[in-house]
């Protein structure tokens, strides 16, 4: 708290039926360095028929959610102990918002499953994370 490294929360207005209207979550505000790779991988369930034609569908109602693999360069110590606590604090289980860069730009939830840091020389590291968008 009141620290330049840490923004704290954010609240937004959640349109699901399972969850309040207003939901309060971390905010994950650092930027990405340029390079961002995205992935998208729709879920698609097909029924193949004898006679070669197949048919597809959607697999659920958010079937293309996004896998950014992000990297933040030339950190230093203290910004990259506070991204790496942050993910830290939430170990793949808690989702968190992020904003990802144009044109996916929405503010969406996401988890990490997986970061490595890197200390490239005194007081300057690289992080470079995979953030996976959850419904």
């Amino acid at each position: 708290v009141g620290s330049s490294y840490w923004n704290g929360v954010v609240t937004v207005a959640l349109t699901t039926h399972t969850q309040s209207p207003e939901s309060t979550k971390p905010y994950f505000f650092w930027k990405p360095a340029y390079g961002v790779n995205v992935t998208n991988a729709p879920r698609v369930k097909s029924i193949r028929f004898g006679d070669g034609y197949e048919q597809r569908f959607k697999d659920g109602i958010f079937n293309n959610l996004l896998i950014l693999s992000l990297s933040f360069e030339t950190l230093g110590e203290k910004e990259a102990t506070a991204i790496s606590h942050f993910l830290d604090e939430k170990s793949a289980v808690e989702d968190f918002f992020f904003l990802p860069p144009s044109p996916y730009e929405r503010m969406s939830r996401f988890i990490c499953r997986e970061w490595q840091t890197v200390l490239t020389f005194d007081n300057n590291y690289n992080i470079s994370a995979t953030f996976e968008q959850v419904p």
